[in-house]
């Protein structure tokens, strides 16, 4: 892969500037960086990781539809982190279907929902806080709300 990467890299050092953005938006950067991109999804342990969260998720959508219990319990968390929650949205059709399905991904989005209207609420308050005529006021579950917020959006998961 290295020396793919540097030919590749040396055959775009050759070329005018222009030729290697490319006249039709940025092809040729493009290009580079789906090359890049191809070399780089080859690690083993980000395949392991994708492997087994891949099985995480099925073992999810199978109690969903298999457990009787599962689907109000799941109805009572709080979601996912954005990178599983689209990754969810992604293999529930592969093992979902009909009534199930659709009672899956509705319960999901509600709760990814909810999950962000409850985040911006506590940001929100957080914010309100710094006002003086709050000082007294109870902080509630705002007093980590950016940072929980924050690692919501990068897709890492919160409590």
């Amino acid at each position: 892969h290295a020396k793919r990467m540097k030919d590749a890299a040396a055959e775009e050092a050759g070329k005018p500037i222009f030729k290697r953005i490319g006249g039709n938006k940025g092809a040729g950067v493009a290009e580079a960086a789906k090359q890049i991109s191809e070399i780089s999804g080859k690690c083993v342990m980000c395949e392991r990781l994708a492997d087994n969260m891949e099985r995480y998720i099925y073992t999810i959508l199978y109690m969903y539809k298999h457990e009787a219990e599962f689907p109000k319990l799941f109805a009572q968390s709080k979601g996912m982190c954005l990178k599983h929650y689209r990754e969810a949205l992604t293999l529930a059709p592969k093992h979902l279907s009909g009534d199930v399905l659709k009672q899956f991904v509705d319960t999901l989005v509600d709760l990814e929902v909810a999950n962000f209207e409850r985040l911006e609420k506590e940001v929100e308050w957080f914010t309100l806080k710094f006002d003086y005529k709050n000082e007294d006021k109870p902080w509630g579950n705002s007093r980590d709300a950016v940072k929980r917020g924050v690692n919501k959006l990068r897709e890492q998961i919160i409590d």
